[in-house]
């Protein structure tokens, strides 16, 4: 079995039955490939917003996950997505010390992290193409979204090209 289904089932707490004889370490899967180890100064914890969904959408403050933007965002998406920030603790986050364990523990499939400066200091300097079982996107900083057309145009191609935007009425 793929370390992918068996991260699902973990976190679901289905027990894997294992062939006599096998020790239950060989059951258990070895470290994803494609994670980023977290940056060797990093202190920070990811804090995640209310939701359950399988998109995971990092802003560079609470403040910027709340606004208003950002919930037009969510309204574009095909299903509603948890928003995340970094915090200076890991009391203040929850208990995720990392995007990775996050990602783990709530079965994302998809993140986005609006910045590339807020995906360096997250992921450190060269950004994976996945996490664990999730694929990365870096897409604009929310002050880009604000007031940058292109940024914009940018964010819903890419919304739409892997299949995170919801089908529009008219199926276009």
């Amino acid at each position: 079995m793929d370390a992918r289904r068996m991260a699902y089932l973990d976190a679901m707490g289905i027990d894997v039955w294992v062939p006599r004889g096998a020790s239950a370490q060989q059951a258990v899967p070895g470290p994803e490939v494609g994670v980023a180890p977290a940056p060797a100064s990093a202190t920070a914890g990811v804090c995640l917003g209310p939701g359950q969904g399988e998109i995971l959408c990092i802003a560079a403050s609470a403040r910027q996950a709340h606004m208003k933007l950002a919930t037009n965002i969510s309204g574009a998406m095909r299903s509603a997505p948890v928003w995340a920030w970094p915090t200076q603790s890991i009391e203040e986050s929850g208990g995720y010390a990392t995007v990775a364990e996050a990602v783990g523990d709530r079965l994302i499939t998809r993140v986005l992290v609006f910045g590339a400066e807020l995906a360096e200091s997250l992921l450190g300097e060269q950004a994976p193409d996945t996490i664990g079982t999730a694929k990365l996107h870096v897409v604009p900083a929310m002050e880009a979204l604000e007031s940058d057309v292109e940024a914009k145009r940018a964010l819903w191609a890419l919304m739409r090209e892997t299949s995170i935007a919801a089908p529009r009425p008219g199926g276009t």
